[in-house]
């Protein structure tokens, strides 16, 4: 074999490795990860298109765009769009659309989730978030829950759960709108800095 088939054979080689070579692990940023350490997110494939479904009541949508101006505002461009068009029928399947629910049924064994969000990812890449909102058990206020001490604000939960839908996981080391559990009657609607900065550190 002459040097320069050598050379070439060597080159091919040293591509064929490297591509073959284990994701390197990042610093979680509060992000959820993949099996190789790697944030999981929509990387720039964004504003991220979510849909309502005809379950939501219409009220609601005050309190559901308001949580996703908050994330917009602290991108500072847009990050997360709600689209005008309902979404009738169905149930949350994978189906390539992101879309929020309002459930009448819930598993008996977690009746305790006031909201769950599902994301499917390919790689470190989100592909579809579809989030569900715990009708069975809670019930829920816009703007006014003096009617009932035991609601849910809204808003508060949905800024929760857009979270999830860009990669966050649950953060009850800091203060944050990440953190588990949102008590009643509690207006958790502001951004904290350790939001901030999961944000900055993936988008």
């Amino acid at each position: 074999m002459t040097t320069g088939l050598r050379l070439v054979f060597l080159m091919y080689l040293i591509l064929i490795l490297a591509s073959c070579a284990k994701p390197k692990a990042q610093k979680d940023c509060g992000y959820v990860q993949n099996v190789y350490g790697e944030r999981v997110s929509w990387k720039q494939n964004s504003p991220i298109k979510l849909f309502l479904h005809a379950s939501i009541p219409a009220d609601y949508e005050i309190g559901i765009r308001a949580a996703a101006e908050s994330w917009n505002k602290a991108h500072r461009r847009q990050l997360i769009t709600i689209e005008s068009l309902r979404l009738a029928g169905g149930s949350p399947v994978r189906d390539g659309k992101n879309v929020i629910y309002l459930s009448s049924t819930w598993e008996t064994e977690k009746a305790s989730e006031q909201a769950r969000t599902s994301l499917y990812w390919v790689g470190d890449q989100i592909q579809e978030a579809d989030i569900r909102i715990n009708g069975q058990n809670y019930q829920f206020y816009v703007t006014d829950s003096v009617s009932n001490p035991q609601a849910i604000s809204i808003q508060a939960l949905l800024l929760h759960e857009l979270g999830h839908v860009i990669g966050l996981r649950h953060n009850d080391a800091s203060p944050s709108v990440m953190a588990t559990y949102l008590k009643a009657n509690h207006d958790r609607n502001q951004l904290q800095e350790t939001d901030l900065a999961s944000l900055q550190c993936e988008y």
